[in-house]
């Protein structure tokens, strides 16, 4: 009788104490919901509270470097254009209409490229040239094509632009520096005989390379070597319009008609021009020149 009495006054503890739970759990959401209803009511209370709490200070920018500086300074100011890209040769076929197109070549000169080359390029030559021009009579001459140095009859060097890449000739067996440092290449040509010995100036250590070479072309030839003041020459860049008024750059410009049979529109069928025969040269003046000179007249 006792144990039943109490089993039922714990199972009656219980029972209070689940209620008293579900109480708290009500009361404490009711609570929840009256205080979401009072925020929506007074929005301004939350801004309040938002605005009373410290504002985060800033991070501390670092100080600026002068590289910055001079960054910032420059950002907004126009850089200087470089010198314009030489067009291709020939340029390619212009239409000007349906049935018209023009095509024009470009031909420039010897000192045309050497103005629109680099300033190393510039500075080779000008070394390498006074060590040939540093001979009892040696003399340049400077035609269409190339600056050849003679010292009399005596064909020593030329110098010739391929491409971009300026070439020296010289008036020695190519053989004889096969398998050494000295890259050589033989040069094909009849107007290359008499200096078949082609070194392509490249980089500084060829020009330095050069004048060894030079320094041959002396001994076999037994040269007097000379002291020759040493000129500061520099020719600045220029475009091509300068030079084309100046008769540096020759334009040859041919008009054609659009060939018969089908051709794609986006792409004319382009005709290629002969070359423009240059003005002729007088007899007399073709009997005053060198065999060299002569060579250049009639190429």
């Amino acid at each position: 009788m006792n144990l039943l009495i109490t089993v039922e006054s714990s199972q009656f503890i219980t029972l209070i104490v689940l209620v008293a739970l579900a109480a708290a759990v009500l009361v404490a959401v009711a609570m929840m919901g009256i205080f979401i209803a009072f925020l929506r009511k007074h929005p301004g209370t939350q801004a309040q509270a938002s605005a009373e709490e410290p504002a985060e200070e800033p991070a501390e920018e670092p100080a600026p470097t002068p590289l910055a500086e001079e960054v910032a300074a420059t950002a907004d100011a126009e850089v200087p254009a470089g010198p314009a890209e030489v067009p291709a040769e020939p340029a390619p076929a212009v239409a000007v209409n349906a049935e018209t197109f023009v095509s024009v070549r470009y031909d420039r000169s010897f000192t045309a490229k050497l103005i629109q080359s680099t300033d190393a390029v510039k500075q080779w030559y000008y070394s390498v040239k006074h060590g040939v021009l540093s001979f009892k009579k040696a003399r340049s001459r400077i035609s269409w094509r190339a600056d050849s140095i003679n010292s009399g009859r005596t064909k020593l060097a030329k110098f010739v632009f391929r491409g971009k890449t300026l070439c020296l000739f010289l008036a020695l067996d190519p053989d004889d520096y096969a398998d050494t440092k000295y890259k050589v290449e033989r040069a094909d040509g009849k107007c290359y005989e008499a200096t078949p010995c082609m070194y392509r100036l490249k980089n500084g250590r060829r020009a330095r390379y050069a004048l060894d070479l030079i320094a041959a072309v002396g001994e076999k030839y037994a040269l007097t070597p000379c002291v020759l003041a040493e000129e500061e020459a520099y020719l600045p860049y220029e475009k091509d319009e300068p030079l084309i008024a100046r008769g540096l750059i020759k334009l040859f410009v041919r008009r054609f008609q659009k060939p018969e049979g089908p051709a794609p529109a986006e792409e004319p069928v382009s005709v290629e021009a002969p070359a423009e025969e240059p003005a002729p040269v007088e007899e007399a003046e073709i009997e005053a020149l060198t065999d060299e000179e002569k060579t250049d007249v009639e190429s």
